[in-house]
């Protein structure tokens, strides 16, 4: 099984280097302090997303302890679903474009390990900086959503659809200086969200690779990064905190070119909003929109971990992309009708059936299949993907 550097800096402040319960990562294997923060239940990195590894997660894998395990199509699977999709562009570019760059980035070296491509070790500072950006906001979305953090979205889509500073979200003045972060995660059925600020370093120390010594500094600027929202605009909610502030480096270890991910994870507490079921589901309509649209005029299916997935392949690309069918009954005719009259929301179903059905799913939650070529996300976003032979 394929694995990647996932670890913390050993003592940051508000973050557990280790954690040793039951079922979690064992002595020595660092592992994030994400529980009882995604979604309403919580979780830990227990990923478990393939029937090859072992239910008691990461410490169960004592050879690679500190590690995380991945996939081939769960990688593709974060790289899509954090595309900014903009409508009336067909979305297939964006995936492709997103696709090709976490592929010129990384590939599973010997020894089953992510490691930068020699496309990557070749490139000038400044394309090694925009793949290293690229693959830190895969892993981080990757690492998000096998700990069950779910509907990533990055703000300046969120701020488009809801509105700038002051209506889609407030500012915290202490940290003026800041920029704005990356990603918000939301669980709308909760009325809660977490924030993420994902750095990517492919460059810094002689030869290519970026120092462990320099972690700290990256995060503490991150860390700032998601203070710098004091609430965000939940979608059919109210303006609220957010439960989570994480920040995260993903970096090339300039002594092997392996990908490391370092992630500081502050404690907060959670909030629950009651939400207006019409805004909720705008928003899942907005999330589901690109890839409804990506499998729209198919009608191949694929039956995997008990569900089945109405699939496609991405345009250009050797990965398939696919929705939950029961997903796509909901949106597949509002779809259609925008597309022959240009009307920018009809679902075909209520906005309570909307809300209702796709909070349940995503509660009952997917089964990963025993097959490392596919990967469901916590929304019910298939992806099978083989990786390329890079020589």
């Amino acid at each position: 099984m394929p694995h990647f550097n996932y670890q913390f800096v050993a003592g940051r402040p508000n973050c557990l280097p280790v954690l040793a319960a039951a079922g979690m990562a064992g002595p020595g294997d660092p592992a994030p302090r994400l529980t009882a923060l995604a979604n309403s239940a919580g979780a830990a990195l227990v990923p478990n997303i393939v029937g090859g590894i072992p239910a008691a997660g990461l410490g169960a894998i004592p050879a690679l302890g500190g590690c995380a395990p991945y996939t081939w199509a769960a990688l593709n699977n974060a790289a899509l679903r954090i595309g900014l999709y903009p409508p009336g562009v067909h979305p297939a570019y964006e995936a492709n474009w997103r696709l090709a760059t976490m592929r010129m980035a990384c590939y599973t070296a010997a020894g089953g390990l992510l490691t930068r491509t020699p496309i990557l070790a070749t490139l000038d500072a400044g394309e090694k900086r925009l793949l290293s950006y690229c693959m830190g906001v895969t892993l981080a979305v990757y690492t998000a959503g096998v700990t069950g953090f779910t509907f990533p979205r990055h703000l300046s889509r969120h701020a488009a659809a809801y509105g700038a500073a002051g209506v889609g979200y407030t500012l915290n003045g202490a940290f003026a200086a800041a920029n704005l972060p990356d990603i918000v995660f939301f669980d709308v059925a909760a009325g809660t969200c977490q924030v993420w600020e994902a750095k990517g370093r492919g460059v810094g120390a002689p030869g290519g690779g970026f120092p462990v010594a320099s972690v700290n500094g990256v995060l503490d600027g991150a860390i700032d990064q998601t203070r710098k929202l004091a609430s965000v605009l939940i979608p059919g909610g109210a303006l609220t905190a957010p439960n989570a502030r994480i920040a995260s480096v993903a970096r090339i270890n300039p002594a092997d070119g392996r990908w490391h991910l370092h992630v500081a994870d502050p404690a907060q507490k959670r909030r629950r909003q009651e939400g207006d079921p019409v805004g909720k589901a705008q928003f899942y309509e907005e999330f589901y929109r690109p890839f409804v649209e990506m499998i729209l005029d198919s009608r191949n299916t694929l039956d995997a971990g008990g569900q089945q997935f109405v699939v496609a392949p991405v345009p250009g690309s050797q990965t398939l992309v696919g929705v939950d069918a029961r997903i796509v009954d909901l949106f597949r005719q509002g779809v259609n009708r925008r597309r022959r009259t240009g009307e920018t929301s009809n679902t075909g179903a209520t906005s309570d059936e909307v809300c209702d059905r796709i909070e349940q799913y995503i509660a009952e939650g997917y089964t990963q299949p025993d097959d490392d070529t596919l990967y469901i996300s916590p929304e019910g976003i298939l992806t099978q993907a083989e990786e390329e032979d890079i020589f």
